[in-house]
């Protein structure tokens, strides 16, 4: 049986202090980057719903022993990192994360399963917005050039985290040497994420650019002026303020 549906205690002993730790410092994560204000409670239920639609759209990977799928939905998650920040993030990636491993599940996953799932994508999210906020310190419109600094490296962290939480997870429940598991299962999706990330920047940069009704008066309070703000500066402000 593969680590994706063995219960809990029939994993080595390595890969369950493994996922043990990666759903404890998800979880805490989750606890001290929690949210308590969102920047646009509409574009966040949007993009909760878009992931929640778009979960069951999966790349299939073959795993051998296994199997796991790489969801469509991270399009629309990398599009809420670059919109709302990583703490707003965390709750559309784990939304897509529960829905894609219960409800389009081929197979019933064990609860340490959907829980590990949820954990990699928090750890993802954050590493991610941390890299992208460090790439976007000096853009601040949406510009392709600028735009593109921080896309790169925020794919590539949010690639290289997810997929080495993953392939670790493979590797200590199998025995398969790490460097066999990643490469042989997840060096080939690359471009997808890259694609994807591709994807969601042209989104975003379609929506702070597109012409606004110009108004007399001022902007009422609690409600944001005309979009002169970038989301690279957003995961920047977003940054600051946890520290």
């Amino acid at each position: 049986m593969s680590w994706c549906l063995a219960p809990l205690q029939e994993l080595p002993r390595p890969a369950r202090w493994f996922v043990c730790a990666t759903i404890a410092a998800g979880g805490t994560v989750l606890a001290l980057h929690l949210p308590v204000h969102v920047r646009d409670w509409r574009l966040f239920a949007v993009l909760v719903l878009a992931t929640s639609i778009a979960s069951h759209l999966k790349l299939r990977l073959p795993l051998g022993v296994g199997s796991a799928n790489l969801s469509v939905a991270y399009t629309v998650d990398f599009a809420s990192l670059l919109l709302l920040g990583p703490g707003p993030t965390m709750l559309v990636t784990a939304t897509s994360a529960v829905i894609q491993s219960t409800v389009h599940a081929a197979k019933r996953n064990p609860p340490h399963r959907v829980a590990f799932n949820v954990a990699a994508l928090i750890l993802t999210v954050q590493c991610a917005g941390w890299v992208s906020a460090l790439a976007a310190h000096d853009t601040v419109a949406y510009e392709l050039a600028p735009l593109a600094k921080v896309l790169v490296p925020t794919a590539l962290a949010y690639y290289l985290v997810n997929t080495f939480l993953v392939a670790a997870a493979v590797s200590l429940s199998t025995g398969e040497r790490f460097a066999q598991a990643w490469h042989g299962n997840f060096l080939w999706t690359a471009p997808s994420y890259f694609v994807g990330a591709s994807a969601a920047g042209a989104a975003t940069a379609s929506r702070a650019t597109a012409p606004t009704k110009p108004t007399s008066s001022s902007p009422r309070a609690g409600t944001s002026p005309a979009p002169t703000s970038s989301a690279t500066s957003s995961m920047a402000t977003a940054t600051r303020r946890r520290r």
